[in-house]
């Protein structure tokens, strides 16, 4: 992990144990937000507050999401679920999201492919899963491995497990460039396994509800 990388986690440890700042931190960047204008993305918090609430509200009792990165979203969520998973393919980040979390039994931070380690998520009938896509594969040319939303849709839908909702990040990217798909092949692998389920798009973020 490079040096910036060190630091920026060495900030958000700060942040675990001083809310205030971290609160501090979340305005400025709303306030910012609103003087560009509302454009998306949404700010990171905003969109972390609309996850979280999405799969409360869904019935959501375990929160998966893709794309660790440096965890914020872990702790976002921390006290709202009975578990917590986060995938992430680094292995830099996901050693560093071992070690802030380590105290926290809830959680558990895997290393590797999402699209492969998905298959993984306990079928326990006192578990009912949000799943959060934010993965972004980086320095791969392989354009499914860029962004691997197809592949982790058709390991969940696959699942023997209670799913509440399926949220995808960054809407408006999908079919602008050969790294998404569109948005019409993200229905067309909903509609294979659950051809009643509901794929809404708001704030910037895919919702499907099963």
């Amino acid at each position: 992990m490079d040096k910036e990388c060190y630091l920026s986690f060495k900030l958000r440890k700060l942040f675990d144990y001083a809310p205030a700042l971290r609160k501090a931190r979340d305005l400025y960047n709303v306030l910012n937000w609103a003087r560009r204008g509302y454009s998306l993305p949404l700010p990171a918090y905003l969109k972390r507050s609309i996850v979280r609430q999405v799969a409360l509200d869904a019935g959501a009792n375990s929160f998966v999401e893709t794309g660790t990165y440096f965890g914020d979203t872990v702790a976002f969520c921390l006290n709202d679920f009975k578990k917590i998973i986060s995938i992430e393919l680094s292995h830099s980040f996901a050693r560093a999201a071992v070690a802030r979390f380590k105290n926290r039994s809830h959680v558990e931070i895997w290393e590797g492919d999402s699209g492969a380690l998905l298959k993984n998520c306990p079928n326990d009938s006192g578990l009912c899963y949000s799943f959060w896509l934010d993965a972004h594969y980086q320095g791969i040319s392989d354009t499914h491995k860029v962004n691997p939303i197809l592949e982790e849709l058709e390991v969940l839908l696959n699942l023997d497990i209670k799913i509440a909702v399926i949220l995808i990040d960054d809407a408006r990217c999908f079919g602008s460039t050969s790294i998404y798909p569109t948005i019409d092949e993200v229905k067309a692998v909903v509609a294979k396994y659950f051809p009643s389920a509901s794929v809404v798009i708001s704030e910037d973020i895919l919702r499907v509800f099963l």
